[in-house]
């Protein structure tokens, strides 16, 4: 259990100023590649997908992972091909990038991997750390819950009859999934709503223009993981960049958060570039019991980050 008081909190974030999240926020994840397409085998196969809402999605993290199943009749579960997820942290998400209301997310397989040519089904899962509220002042922190995910089919061939990667700016994308934030507190611990009934909107994340497709192009196959290819005069020409400001908390609003009048710090996220699916497995999910913020009580939550690195928050406030 970790709590802070108000006034060593207040002094903390005292510099940070937030911009508005209109609730219920519904976050919608679409798939710009692969399509239900049958491609050439690519060194290092990539996926790529697109955030909509991306203030609130910074704002609430992301942690993406996904595997490409070989979908042939004789295939066993462990058969899949993997890469590197994606963090929303800004300081280890190197393709801060966007366009309009969308956040790319491109994905780098492993190095120097291909893939036996037949049928695949690519598995993706969006995670984040979510809230709830326990009677009569607790707050849960469901660390690590995936919140959205996906599936796709495509095929590989050897024979370079398929296609390479491309991404056309003239289809939409795939639709993947919806999650819904209902409300939070005002350091972006999200209590999740229901999106039965929101109508998914995947034309909205088609790319803009080819300068687009080939900035995504020049970041996946022309840098490593070691060294991204993430500053081109391509990208800074096709997007604009993702504003840090996104993610200063709003200390201004103090007991009136529109959170269900609970506060918590959120934590840093994890390291950068981990692979996808090695981040923790099982073993790293759960729940954290912290106290809510009580008007009998000083003391307020802190939510810890996705991997649990909120060490960090609780040693500048020690040091104040």
């Amino acid at each position: 259990m970790v709590s802070l008081s108000r006034t060593s909190l207040w002094l903390a974030l005292c510099a940070l100023v937030a911009t508005d999240t209109s609730f219920p926020a519904h976050i919608e994840v679409d798939v710009l590649f692969p399509r239900n397409e049958t491609y050439n085998n690519l060194t290092s196969f990539p996926v790529v997908l697109a955030v909509q809402n991306i203030e609130a999605a910074y704002k609430f993290e992301w942690d993406i992972s996904w595997k490409m199943f070989n979908a042939s009749p004789a295939a066993r579960e462990t058969d899949y091909e993997s890469g590197y997820g994606s963090y929303s942290s800004l300081l280890s998400n190197n393709f801060q990038w966007y366009f309009d209301d969308v956040a790319v997310v491109p994905m780098l397989g492993y190095n120097f991997t291909t893939m036996d040519p037949g049928n695949y089904r690519l598995e993706w899962e969006y995670i984040t750390t979510p809230c709830t509220r326990e009677p009569p002042n607790t707050i849960v922190y469901n660390i690590r819950e995936t919140v959205a995910s996906g599936t796709l089919h495509f095929s590989v061939v050897n024979d370079g009859t398929g296609l390479e990667f491309d991404i056309p700016i003239d289809e939409c994308p795939h639709f993947g999934d919806i999650w819904s934030v209902r409300d939070a507190t005002y350091t972006y611990c999200p209590f999740l709503g229901s999106s039965e009934g929101v109508e998914s909107e995947p034309c909205a994340a088609r790319l803009e223009s080819r300068e687009q497709v080939e900035c995504i192009r020049q970041y996946l196959f022309e840098g490593t993981v070691e060294v991204p290819n993430n500053e081109t005069e391509t990208c800074r020409s096709a997007f604009d960049r993702v504003d840090p400001e996104w993610l200063e908390y709003d200390d201004d609003d103090d007991d009136d958060d529109g959170g269900d009048g609970d506060d918590g710090d959120r934590g840093s996220t994890g390291p950068g570039n981990l692979p996808a699916g090695d981040d923790g497995g099982e073993g790293s999910t759960g729940s954290s019991n912290l106290p809510a913020e009580d008007d009998d009580d000083s003391a307020v939550s802190v939510r810890p980050g996705m991997l649990g690195a909120v060490v960090a928050g609780v040693a500048i406030v020690a040091a104040l």
